[in-house]
């Protein structure tokens, strides 16, 4: 099979504008709420200068007038304390979603060249461009709960046919998230899959076209991610019946 070489293009996710226009936000509500009270003070001393000097039939209209400043501090202090621990807060979320966003980055370009290797390109099974060709190495990278239970003639056959009248050049990647994703051929749910969006030019007999799919890959026991091979359990049991030797005919996966 041939391979034609293009680019990957890497686009960084964004994650953190929407808390920065948050905290942006809420510092600046904080320095009003802040610079209140000291303007209510300053109208307190003021007021009690002028009381002091007022006639006694006009002090206890003053101290009322006194009474409501000294409401509207305590009212406004607890606001501006509130609104303080709520940018703290915010802050600290910012700071989190920066060094998430740093992690994501940082586990989405260790997973680029296995992306390369692992895109799929078919709606029952995966198609690895990189690796094409060499399927035996292909079924080496497959996940160990894959492996558990696929032959490895299965992956060998399949992709030996799925490639027999096709060409393929590099994928471009689009885009990497990390997610919570369950592979319905058993019903296994995996926290922390790298999500690889990408696209991939193919030669069909010469006619081309452009296949945009989704990878997912996890990691295994030594750190290294892996791929999956089938998305529903009926897809898996056909190859299985249809590639492996005799002795695994009949083959179901109720069993595991």
């Amino acid at each position: 099979m041939r391979r034609r070489q293009t680019g990957v293009d890497w686009h960084r996710p964004s994650r953190v504008d929407g808390i920065i226009a948050s905290a942006a936000d809420l510092a600046a509500a904080v320095i009003v709420l802040e610079q209140t009270p000291a303007v209510i003070s300053e109208t307190m001393q003021t007021l009690d200068i002028q009381l002091a000097a007022m006639p006694e039939s006009l002090a206890g209209e003053a101290e009322m007038v006194f009474a409501d400043e000294v409401a509207a501090i305590e009212v406004y202090e607890p606001t501006a304390e509130s609104a303080r621990l709520d940018l703290d807060s915010i802050q600290t979320d910012y700071g989190d979603a920066v060094t998430r966003a740093d992690d994501v980055m940082a586990q989405g370009q260790t997973t680029l060249d296995d992306a390369r290797a692992l895109a799929n390109c078919e709606d029952q099974g995966t198609a690895p461009p990189d690796v094409a060709g060499d399927f035996d190495a292909l079924y080496d990278q497959m996940h160990p709960d894959a492996r558990a239970f696929i032959p490895r003639e299965v992956i060998v056959g399949w992709f030996g046919d799925y490639y027999a009248d096709k060409d393929t050049a590099e994928i471009t990647v689009t885009g990497v998230e990390f997610v919570s994703w369950t592979w319905p051929v058993t019903g296994v749910t995996y926290p922390n899959t790298a999500e690889v969006s990408f696209i991939q030019p193919v030669w069909t007999d010469g006619m081309y076209s452009e296949v945009v799919e989704v990878v997912r890959l996890v990691q295994g026991p030594g750190g290294e991610w892996h791929w999956f091979f089938g998305r529903s359990q009926e897809f898996v049991e056909d190859q299985i019946e249809k590639y492996s030797p005799a002795g695994t005919r009949g083959f179901s996966l109720a069993r595991y």
